[in-house]
C-alpha cells in the first residue's frame, strides 16, 4: 500500500466509485471501469477471490453498510499566529464528508454516523437523544454535518475518547435486531498524534492497537477501522502516520495519506469486511 497519493492519480480516481458486493466472499469499494487504469494500490484493489463461480452484483446489495466518521477537531487544524493550520475553517473535512454522502445518497443501504474529538472528549454530531446513531435519513445527516461545521476547532487530540465513543455507538447498533447482515466501516480522520496518556510513550502504539482490536472484536468479520492522515506540510512529522497506519493495520482497513490542498474522495479509504457476504 502506498503511503502517499500523488495529485495526478487522485484527479483520475476522484468521484466515480461504486460499492461492489461480491456474492461469494467480498464486499469492497472499487473504482468503476472508466477509472480502473488510474487505480492505486490500496485504494481500488478489491482483493477479489479467484473462484470462477463468483460474480459481482451491482444491483441491490444484501448488506447494510454503516460508515462511522471519527473527525479530529483539535486546535492544530486552525491557524495559530504564524503557524498555518492543517484545515482552517474545516474546509477540507466538510467537503470530504459532503462528497462522500452525495456520492452514495441514492443507496438506501448506506447509513452514516459522525463524531468529533477534541480536548479530552468526543461528541456525536449525528445523534438521537444525545447518543450517537447511524442513519440513512439524509436530512439528519445534513444536520449532523452542519453541527460539525458550527463546532469550533480547539484543544488536544484524544484518540481514546474517539475510539471509546465509536465502540459505544456500534455496540448500541448491534443490539438492535436486524433482518439484514451489516458491515461497519469506521473512518478516523486526523492530523495529529494522540494526546491521551495511554497512547503515549514506549507502549503507546501497542495500547492503541489493543483498543482498535477491542473495537473490531465487537463483531468479528463485520467491522473495519480505516484511517486518513491529513498531513500539514507546515508541521512535518512521521509520528502521526505511524499511529494512523497502526490503526488501519489492526483494524483490517485502509490507510490514506492526504493533505488539505488535495481533492480526494473519502470512499478511497474505506474497506468493509470480506466475511459479511458469507
Amino acid at each position: 500500500m502506498k503511503s502517499q497519493i500523488r495529485w495526478g492519480l487522485l484527479a483520475g480516481i476522484f468521484g466515480s466509485f461504486l460499492l461492489m458486493f461480491q456474492n461469494c466472499s467480498q464486499v469492497s469499494f472499487t473504482p468503476d471501469a472508466a477509472n480502473l487504469a488510474n487505480s492505486v494500490d490500496g485504494l481500488s484493489a478489491n482483493d477479489s477471490g479467484t473462484d470462477p463461480n463468483c460474480r459481482i452484483d451491482y444491483a441491490n446489495a444484501a448488506a447494510d453498510v454503516k460508515v462511522l466518521f471519527l473527525v479530529d477537531a483539535s486546535g492544530s487544524n486552525e491557524n495559530s499566529g504564524a503557524t498555518i493550520g492543517t484545515d482552517p475553517g474545516q474546509v477540507w473535512r466538510l467537503a470530504t464528508l459532503n462528497t462522500f454522502v452525495d456520492a452514495y445518497k441514492n443507496k438506501n443501504n448506506f447509513f452514516y454516523g459522525l463524531l468529533t474529538f477534541q480536548g479530552t472528549t468526543a461528541k456525536p454530531q449525528i445523534s438521537s437523544g444525545g447518543a450517537g446513531v447511524f442513519t440513512n435519513n439524509l436530512s439528519t445527516v445534513a444536520q449532523g454535518i452542519a453541527s460539525f461545521d458550527a463546532n469550533i476547532d480547539g484543544g488536544n487530540t484524544p484518540y481514546d475518547a474517539a475510539l471509546n465513543l465509536a465502540k459505544s455507538v456500534i455496540m448500541a447498533d448491534l443490539a438492535i435486531p436486524s433482518s439484514k447482515p451489516t458491515a461497519y466501516a469506521v473512518v478516523m480522520i486526523s492530523d495529529g498524534v494522540p494526546t491521551n496518556d495511554r497512547y503515549k510513550g514506549v507502549n503507546g502504539v501497542t495500547n492503541l492497537k489493543a483498543d482498535v482490536k477491542s473495537l473490531v472484536d465487537l463483531a468479528p468479520g463485520k467491522i473495519t477501522v480505516n484511517s486518513v492522515f491529513l498531513y500539514n506540510a507546515a508541521k512535518p512529522s512521521n509520528s502521526e502516520e505511524q499511529y494512523l497506519r497502526a490503526m488501519a493495520s489492526v483494524g483490517g482497513g485502509a490507510f490514506i495519506f492526504a493533505d488539505s490542498k488535495q481533492t480526494i474522495s473519502i470512499a478511497d479509504s474505506i474497506r468493509v469486511s470480506q466475511e459479511i457476504c458469507q
